[in-house]
C-alpha cells in the first residue's frame, strides 16, 4: 500500500472517529492557477464538553529557497488548555504542475510524534534543485493528527506560495 493510500485510510479513519476543525485556504484548480493557504490551522479533538475538547495549532511556513535547495518547514505551536495523548505532525513540501493543475510531493518530512510545547517541527527538503527558465511555484503542507479522550482528529494546513526558477 503507498504512503498516500496509508495516510487516506488514516485521515478518513479520524475523520470518522472524532470531530474535525479546519480552516484552510481553498485548494488550487486547473482554472484559477495555485493558491495557498493561510499558514496556520486548528484541529481539536474530545468530548464537546468544554472540559474536555483539546485545540491544537499546526503551521506552514513558505517553503524557502537557498542555492540549489528548497525547503518546507511545518510545526504544530501550541494544544490548549491541556496536552492530548497523541501527537502527529508530517510536512511535505509541494510543486504546482500548471497543465493538469495538480500539486505533486517531491520530499517528505520525518513524522514528529511529540506534542508542544516546544514547537514539534518537521522538515522536507528538495537538494539539487537545477535552474529553470520559468518559475515553479512551491508550497509546504503540514499534516497533522492529535488524539484527545481516544478520539481522533486530523487535517492539514498549506503555506503561501513560492515561485523560483528551480525545478
Amino acid at each position: 500500500m503507498s504512503t498516500n493510500d496509508r495516510r487516506a485510510r488514516s485521515l478518513w479513519g479520524a475523520l470518522a472517529a472524532g470531530m474535525l476543525v479546519l480552516t484552510v485556504g481553498a485548494p488550487a484548480s486547473a482554472d484559477s492557477g495555485p493558491s495557498g493557504g493561510p499558514g496556520e490551522a486548528t484541529i481539536s479533538a474530545g468530548d464537546l464538553g468544554p472540559d474536555h475538547l483539546v485545540t491544537c495549532s499546526i503551521n506552514a511556513a513558505k517553503p524557502n529557497y537557498s542555492g540549489t535547495t528548497v525547503t518546507a518547514v511545518g510545526y504544530m505551536s501550541s494544544c490548549t488548555p491541556s496536552t492530548p495523548e497523541t501527537c502527529r505532525t508530517e510536512t511535505d513540501l509541494l510543486r504546482y504542475y500548471p497543465g493538469p493543475g495538480t500539486w505533486e510531493v517531491l520530499a517528505s518530512g520525518p513524522v514528529n510524534y511529540s506534542c508542544p510545547p516546544p514547537n514539534r517541527t518537521s522538515t522536507a527538503v528538495l537538494k539539487n534543485c537545477k535552474p529553470a527558465s520559468v518559475n515553479w511555484t512551491y508550497m509546504t503542507r503540514t499534516s497533522g493528527t492529535i488524539i484527545h479522550d481516544g478520539k481522533p482528529t486530523s487535517g492539514h494546513v498549506d503555506s503561501s506560495l513560492l515561485n523560483v526558477k528551480c525545478v
